[in-house]
């Protein structure tokens, strides 16, 4: 389209200008060849509802901002022009499109297993703090317990503190496990 013009017909300093808009009007136009080729239709056939969307969007765009540049090109202030308000409400749109876009993309919460995983850390550090507990501080200041009698009609008392107290700890901890067991298998029982 430039080689059309006589060089004499406008001054020098717009030549960079215009080889820019001629450039940037060439790789619009293809840019936008499949919209001119196809009918909507078929473009949009197997097309998501969003990406529909996201086309229609796109297009009317294309188009304001085309008439923007003519409304300039004519000397018309376009700010001032209702295409400004229909741009506007075109960016509007497309903001509301990524929002939608972003929420479908965003990672869900499963509150069933978010509940599972705490409960598992919850009984985890109860446990550990039990251990902890229990353990001695140091082995060099303790003596080592006595190997238990193996006759079952031995008194606890009989046994040494750090033994029994540990015996007493595994009971609760097996009880504790029996009764979230069958809290867990109530719960299936009742869904």
């Amino acid at each position: 389209t430039l080689g059309r013009m006589v060089d004499d017909d406008y001054p020098q300093e717009l030549n960079d200008v215009f080889r820019s808009f001629d450039s940037k009007l060439s790789t619009a136009e293809k840019t936008l060849q499949p919209l001119f080729k196809n009918q909507r239709c078929d473009l949009t056939r197997e097309m998501e509802p969003l990406e529909i969307a996201k086309l229609d969007l796109v297009t009317a765009y294309a188009v304001n901002s085309f008439y923007w540049t003519y409304l300039i090109a004519s000397g018309v202030n376009p700010k001032t022009h209702p295409v400004k308000q229909e741009l506007d409400r075109i960016k509007t749109y497309m903001g509301k499109v990524n929002e939608i876009e972003n929420r479908k993309n965003a990672p869900r919460l499963e509150k069933e297993a978010a509940k599972r995983f705490i409960r598992s850390a919850m009984f985890d550090s109860d446990d550990k703090k039990k251990d902890e507990d229990h353990k001695p501080t140091s082995t060099v200041d303790q003596p080592k317990p006595s190997a238990p009698t193996s006759d079952p009609k031995t008194p606890e008392s009989s046994l040494p503190k750090q033994q029994s107290s540990n015996k007493d700890w595994n009971k609760k901890r097996t009880n504790k496990r029996r009764r979230s067991k069958s809290s867990k298998k109530k719960k299936v029982d009742e869904s």
